[in-house]
């Protein structure tokens, strides 16, 4: 029996969509309220953030279609995505967010480790009998 909270799906989602905690506690702030229009600066205001932070978290958003933009006097963006896919998967992260959140920010966490990792073995030249490389 398989323990784990997460899916592998929901999984793969996290790590394709969220490089922080903090771009991920921006989408689940429009989640939980996709009828709201939301500025950087009441994002910031709602997560406590700098708004200029918000502000380009919400344009990362954006890009990656994970949420919408509302363009005006001021950019607003929303999440409304209705029986689709990416509804269904923000309701289970935010779900899976609220009971299991170390396990969410670890995920996060484990790409830069691989990152680093990648990084540091790009420095080694040579493989051990263990196939380990070595520098």
């Amino acid at each position: 029996m398989n323990n784990e909270p997460i899916s592998p799906a929901l999984k793969r989602f996290i790590l394709s969509c969220f490089t922080s905690v903090n771009q991920l506690e921006v989408f689940l702030l429009l989640v939980a309220s996709p009828e709201k229009l939301w500025t950087a600066k009441s994002s910031a205001i709602a997560l406590r953030m700098d708004d200029r932070w918000t502000e380009g978290t919400l344009k990362t958003l954006a890009a990656r279609k994970l949420v919408r933009n509302v363009s005006g006097p001021e950019v607003q963006y929303h999440f409304k995505f209705e029986n689709d896919p990416l509804s269904k998967m923000a309701t289970e992260l935010a779900t899976v967010y609220r009971s299991h959140r170390l396990r969410v920010i670890d995920i996060i966490f484990s790409r830069r480790d691989d990152a680093l990792k990648d990084f540091a073995e790009a420095f080694c030249l040579v493989k051990n009998q263990d196939g380990d490389l070595n520098g």
